[in-house]
């Protein structure tokens, strides 16, 4: 048997579960059991549906086979994070990457931080010369009430990296394009000026 800690990697609403310890066989099993209770919650509580195990939403690890493990959750944080015997009390996991967005246009811009709120309140927060391609200030189409926040996890830890590795991920893999840039030309494009971009 092993014991196997499932978490979030998001923020979830108050009525959610965001973590288990669950002792299972393997870890198939403990996510089929991680499966049947959020099953059995959400139909004791009548809210058919409301929360699925998706493992892009949660994270499993096997906490049992190690020596010794710290884990540790920060206030700040969605996840617990493992700390390493020299560990740094000053240290925070590296940031989730988050697309904003807002009905009222099709203005989309990208952040990085903790928690999905946090990423939210970077609405205003707006990009510095070539980070001009996918970070803007949202807040003349609307205010933090109006913000939606979306994952992008593959550019996670992305915050310090070059921007025309920002922008290949996010034209390859999420499908932004502009009237210059597209998937078929990204990759030359980002060899030019970045006055050519825009």
């Amino acid at each position: 048997m092993g014991v196997y800690l499932i978490q979030s990697t998001e923020v979830l609403r108050d009525d959610c579960v965001e973590d288990a310890i669950i002792v299972a066989s393997n870890r198939n099993e403990a996510i089929k059991r991680f499966r049947e209770e959020l099953k059995f919650i959400n139909e004791m509580n009548e809210t058919p549906g409301l929360q699925v195990y998706n493992p892009e939403y949660f994270q499993v690890t096997r906490v049992d086979k190690k020596d010794k493990a710290v884990f540790l959750r920060y206030s700040d944080n969605s996840s617990f994070v493992e700390v390493a015997d020299d560990y740094d009390p000053f240290f925070h996991p590296k940031l989730k990457a988050y697309q904003l967005s807002m009905d009222s246009t099709d203005a989309m811009s990208i952040v990085w931080a903790t928690t999905y709120n946090k990423a939210r309140a970077q609405y205003e927060e707006d990009g510095d010369g070539k980070s001009i391609w996918y970070t803007q200030d949202l807040s003349p189409f609307g205010d933090y009430t109006d913000v939606r926040a979306r994952r992008v996890p593959k550019l996670d830890g992305y915050d310090n990296a070059k921007p025309e590795d920002i922008i290949k991920i996010l034209v390859k893999e999420y499908g932004w394009q502009s009237d210059v840039i597209n998937e078929g030309n990204v990759d030359e494009m980002m060899k030019k000026p970045s006055e050519e971009w825009f």
